[in-house]
């Protein structure tokens, strides 16, 4: 058992995986696993979204929310790889309500990306109060193509459904 995180292996996320191999006992002997090596430079947003290492050219344009305007007019004001934290404490308690006063970090709210890091864990939901992923340039969510370019998928996989799902 063994726990790795993605940005390990060129894939420009913060996102730790648990790998568990079984093996039937009738089968131990025969059983021959090892893990992929860790990948020594670690890829960042900039890799995944613009031309260069990971991909030949910037992110295709796509399909993608946008945020309310009382939340667009807060993240405006987050700076990149920032959260709500490095808001005026007057808008950080209007805006956080009653979770200002709870315990705990909770960095992923109203969090703005930097392009010389790799991305945050990415959700299925890129608007939620919760896990919201700012664009480190643009306030808006990231599209479903950028989801895609931080997990490695080609620009060529086709996803299926609607926007919610």
């Amino acid at each position: 058992m063994k726990f790795r995180s993605a940005v390990n292996h060129r894939v420009p996320q913060k996102r730790e995986r648990l790998f568990l191999i079984g093996v039937r006992n009738d089968l131990v002997s025969k059983a021959k696993f090892e893990l992929p090596k860790s990948h020594e430079k670690m890829m960042t947003l900039h890799e995944a979204l613009k031309a260069g290492e990971l991909f030949d050219c910037d992110v295709p344009k796509s399909e993608g929310k946008i945020y309310p305007p009382k939340k667009k007019a807060v993240l405006d004001l987050v700076p990149a790889g920032s959260c709500w934290r490095h808001l005026p404490e007057d808008i950080q308690r209007d805006y956080m309500k009653k979770s200002y006063f709870m315990g705990g970090g909770r960095t992923g709210r109203t969090r703005r990306l930097a392009w010389n890091e790799p991305s945050l864990t990415l959700t299925c939901s890129p608007a939620q109060n919760q896990t919201e992923r700012c664009h480190p340039d643009e306030t808006r969510p990231l599209t479903v193509r950028e989801y895609a370019r931080i997990q490695t998928f080609p620009d060529n996989w086709q996803f299926m459904g609607t926007m919610a799902a």
